[in-house]
């Protein structure tokens, strides 16, 4: 409907479905709000279209409302569709006037409305980003070049995609020189398209779009770590493709259609592989960030993510070079000490755990989180004086911290302080009832007192939310067998030796045969 040619629709479409930097939106479950955005935001194009065609009549207007809204609530980045639907105006010929502004000033308050709503939740989050700290003026104006040189280049030959773009690394006050082409580049091309291409006019349009579309994503207020990203390209690229398919539409000569048509095809098969070897990084975080990580090996965010996701798989040794990595790239981050502190504790490092908990309280002693590690490490020494004292500073620092709770539970319990240890957990649980180890915890202190059956309905709920807690079914077996339920016992102890518990043998062995 904009354009009016079928070729120029097929290429778009083709591209835009083909095209290996949309990936990201599809691919990403979080991002299919990507594909949700763009579906209302190009249906109410097509309204506005329609109504264009109406002759203005007002009640075709609602569509362009009503998709509008849907966009907005899909996601935030459609905030640039009123500006889209003047260029759109002004390619169909139509005047600027009062009517015509006015019309969109509904679409224009639903922008500000949740243009606003957006930049205050990225604030809330704490991901906006002040580059005045790290760069210069001058080289905040070449980064943005850069940035909308960066999607040009991409989108035309998408080679060596990555899931993040770090922002560069300063060498004394200066970015790479690749920044500094790009600004004069832009210039170039910018006169290219208003001096010498013959359709002037669709490619003044195309390139609008691309901007307009592409606006919020540049990092004018800098998000995040990353200075670009894949999906941000999933309507913005509309824009390029217009002109792309224009291009093709407007050849007139039969052989050199012929050859641009073979060349097009080639470069969809081409683009279409890069696609297919895009989606297979897909697959998990550990493809996804080692990828990274080979085109980044030196920004300590790869290791990051990727140790995170190793920890969550129970690889500790990955996940401990990778937090290693974090270290000496960017040594005094509190969250990576915390985390690296975590997996020496599981892989018995008691004296290494205390080392990053107490290194985060040298960091900040305002950490809740850094107290409890470090009691934990503490105990692991055999120091449970001080395991308590920490845990205490823990619960002081973070009132409703379920884990500190029930920590200092289990140490009230071993210093013979049951009814104490009972009410911590109990509050731990309060707290955090999705806490496995805090059912366990409680499941072990009533055994101690004997109460094997309120023991047995612990671990139960234990197993129910960790179904692989190979302590909990031996201890239940304990508990079932003192409840003279010695099937039940064998059943947990075979269980618990299965998933690799070498005590649960020893039970078989004496008490199952």
């Amino acid at each position: 409907q904009l354009s009016g040619k079928k070729i120029t629709a097929l290429v778009v479409s083709v591209l835009f479905a083909l095209h290996p930097m949309h990936v990201e939106s599809v691919a990403w479950v979080s991002e299919r709000k990507d594909v949700l955005y763009t579906m209302f935001f190009l249906l109410s194009m097509i309204a506005y279209l329609r109504y264009m065609k109406s002759g203005y009549q007002k009640k075709k207007y609602i569509g362009v409302i009503l998709y509008f809204i849907a966009s907005l609530l899909s996601k935030s980045a459609a905030v640039t569709l009123p500006v889209i639907l003047i260029a759109i105006d002004l390619y169909k010929g139509r005047k600027i006037n009062i009517r015509s502004l006015l019309e969109k000033a509904p679409l224009f308050l639903l922008s500000l409305l949740f243009g606003i709503l957006a930049i205050l939740s990225q604030k809330s989050d704490g991901a906006l980003k002040d580059l005045s700290l790290s760069y210069t003026i001058i080289n905040q104006i070449f980064i943005f070049s850069y940035n909308i040189a960066f999607y040009i280049v991409k989108l035309i030959a998408p080679l060596n995609l990555s899931t993040m773009y770090y922002y560069p690394v300063i060498h004394g006050n200066a970015l790479p020189v690749l920044y500094y082409f790009s600004l004069p580049l832009l210039l170039i091309i910018s006169w290219f398209i208003y001096r010498k291409i013959s359709f002037r006019k669709e490619s003044i349009f195309g390139v609008s779009f691309f901007l307009i579309a592409l606006s919020v994503m540049l990092q004018i207020i800098p998000v995040g770590i990353s200075f670009a990203s894949d999906r941000y390209t999933y309507v913005a690229s509309i824009g390029l493709f217009f002109i792309a398919g224009q291009w093709v539409s407007n050849i007139q000569k039969k052989h050199i259609k012929n050859a641009v048509v073979a060349l097009f095809s080639i470069y969809t098969i081409m683009i279409s592989y890069q696609t297919w070897a895009r989606i297979g990084y897909w697959k998990n975080a550990e493809i996804l960030f080692t990828d990274v990580i080979k085109k980044y090996p030196d920004n300590y965010h790869g290791y990051w993510v990727r140790g995170i996701y190793r920890n969550e798989i129970n690889d500790l040794q990955g996940a401990l070079q990778d937090f290693n990595k974090v270290m000496e790239y960017n040594p005094n981050r509190a969250d990576n000490a915390i985390a690296r502190g975590s997996i020496r504790y599981k892989l018995n490092d008691f004296k290494g755990a205390w080392e990053d908990a107490d290194f985060t309280i040298k960091l900040d002693s305002t950490i809740a989180e850094a107290y409890n590690n470090r009691g934990i490490a503490y105990e692991g020494l055999g120091d449970m004086k001080s395991a308590f004292l920490d845990y205490n500073k823990a619960i002081l620092l973070k009132p409703a911290y379920g884990m500190a709770y029930d920590n200092r539970g289990v140490i009230k319990a071993k210093s013979g302080d049951m009814v104490g240890a009972i009410e911590d957990i109990n509050k731990a649980i309060k707290l955090s009832p999705e806490d496995s180890k805090a059912y366990s915890d409680r499941g072990n202190i009533k055994a101690m007192q004997k109460d094997y059956k309120g023991s047995v309905e612990d671990f139960n709920i234990a197993l129910k939310l960790k179904p692989d807690d190979k302590i909990a079914y031996y201890n239940r077996g304990n508990s079932r067998y003192n409840l003279n339920d010695k099937t039940g016992a064998c059943e947990d102890w075979k269980k618990s030796n299965e998933l690799g518990y070498e005590m649960a043998a020893d039970a078989l062995s004496k008490f199952c045969n």
